[in-house]
């Protein structure tokens, strides 16, 4: 059943709010993420703004008839070529999606973010594309603009679905790709094109990208990874625990792939933040997966270690809505999110209940012991709200609509 098309809002007004200002604007995000529907809605509020078509150079590396451009010099002569049959007195929107796999890129996207005559967008699926090379090159001259899969309120409307529990279960059980929401959701059309996503990811994106050796190693971590969301973990521990698992690798090498992964948006890292000295660990760091329904399609989906999911959903939602997320650390305590941005700070705690009187104690607990004024919430699936001195209680579909 074909669906109406959805448009994502909150990121088109992102890039459009950096439209015609003198900086790259950089569009990153997992492979199939959405990156190429919003930048087709971009261009589609160009041409509602009265920019002529032939202003408009768009270039796809995923389509094939864009094949040729390989290398920055085949991407400059293009884009000359293209340039010169535009309106010499209008501005030319120049748009390159997946712009990584064109080698060197960057030599060009400089040369011509050098003439203001170019108001320049590019996307790719490997945070690589940002490295300190390209910020060498640019100086400064770029914004990055995260695109994420769908959130619950983006899954609604792509679904077109009504909020409420059956909804919500849906969402945490197959996750937040654009494409799935195209079509019915059953699990075998959804794992099937999630785990071919996965694939394709972990070839294109990690194994070929960063010339990885050990790809049955890479599936293992990727595997124990997903089966243990939300705990800390340094490339020591994991390297230990592999070990007692028969499995021997290095930290160094675990500390590589974990990068890898990181790169390809596959998973975050949420680093431990210390809300007394405040500062950042380097070393034991929580990981969580950009997508629940490729983390399902890989290790199966349990209802037992749903506590783990929705603290990945919250995780990810935060990071939707522009929060820079870490792992609070409170003396011997932890805060499972403390959430940043725009000199706030958010604290938040998930848990499956709050209504029993031991987890009420430590959800609460946990963020009563943190002396200042900052908002504090608990999340979790219970269906009855209750705050405690002060401390907000939201139901997981309510905080997915209503927190940004």
């Amino acid at each position: 059943m074909k669906k109406g098309i959805v448009i994502r809002k909150k990121y088109i007004n992102r890039i459009n709010k950096f439209r015609d200002q003198p900086i790259i604007k950089v569009i990153t995000g997992q492979r199939r993420s959405g990156k190429s529907f919003v930048l087709k809605a971009f261009i589609n509020i160009l041409k509602k703004d009265k920019v002529l078509a032939k202003n408009i150079i768009y270039i796809n590396k995923e389509d094939l008839k864009f094949d040729f451009l390989a290398t920055y010099k085949e991407l400059d002569k293009y884009i000359k070529k293209a340039g010169s049959r535009a309106d010499k007195n209008k501005k030319i929107y120049l748009i390159v999606d997946e712009i990584q796999e064109i080698k060197d890129f960057e030599k060009t996207i400089r040369s011509f973010a050098l003439k203001d005559r170019y108001d320049i967008y590019i996307s790719g699926s490997n945070s690589e594309i940002i490295s300190s090379e390209l910020a060498t090159y640019l100086s400064g001259r770029y914004i990055e603009i995260y695109i994420s899969p769908l959130d619950y309120l983006e899954f609604l409307m792509f679904s077109e679905l009504e909020d409420n529990n059956d909804s919500l279960n849906k969402f945490i059980k197959y996750g937040g790709l654009p494409f799935i929401h195209r079509a019915e959701l059953n699990d075998d059309l959804v794992y099937t094109y999630t785990k071919n996503i996965y694939n394709t990811i972990l070839l294109k994106d990690v194994v070929k990208k960063f010339e990885i050796r050990n790809v049955q190693f890479l599936e293992k971590l990727v595997s124990f990874l997903c089966n243990n969301i939300g705990y800390i973990f340094s490339a020591n521990s994991i390297s230990k625990f592999l070990k007692s698992e028969g499995i021997k690798v290095s930290p160094s090498v675990i500390l590589d792939y974990l990068k890898s992964l990181c790169s390809s948006y596959f998973i975050h890292e949420a680093k431990r933040y210390d809300l007394k000295g405040k500062k950042i660990f380097k070393l034991n760091s929580k990981f969580y997966i950009n997508d629940i329904g490729i983390r399902n399609s890989i290790v199966g989906f349990n209802e037992a270690g749903i506590d783990q999911l929705i603290e990945n959903i919250v995780y990810l939602h935060l990071l939707s809505h522009e929060y820079a997320v870490f792992v609070g650390v409170l003396g011997e305590r932890e805060i499972d999110f403390v959430a940043m941005k725009n000199n706030q700070v958010k604290y938040i705690q998930v848990a499956l209940t709050a209504l029993n009187e031991k987890t009420q104690a430590r959800e609460f607990g946990n963020l009563l012991k943190i002396d200042d004024n900052y908002e504090k919430i608990v999340v979790t699936l219970d269906q009855i709200r209750n705050d405690i001195k002060g401390v907000k209680h939201f139901k997981l579909n309510d905080f997915l609509i209503n927190f940004k």
